[in-house]
């Protein structure tokens, strides 16, 4: 069995996160914007892209294994 992972362009994944935090961010609006929420957002972007990051490694991982039972 062959199995093919492939992973999306880096930029298009960036830009998705970043434009899903900045909705939750102008839903926010009506807290006013401050120099807090610009740091949470920027935070919670950063901690989405890792935890993106963290599934692909483990779909990619749990793919390896999957391909390594079919001999078996």
């Amino acid at each position: 069995m062959k199995v093919t992972v492939s992973f999306g362009n880096p930029f298009t994944i960036t830009f998705y996160t970043v434009a899903v935090m900045m909705i939750g961010w102008a839903i926010g609006a009506r807290w006013g914007h401050t120099l807090s929420s610009a740091r949470m957002i920027f935070f919670a972007t950063i901690f989405l892209l890792l935890h993106d990051a963290a599934i692909a490694i483990l779909l990619a991982l749990f793919a390896i294994k999957v391909a390594s039972w079919g001999g078996k």
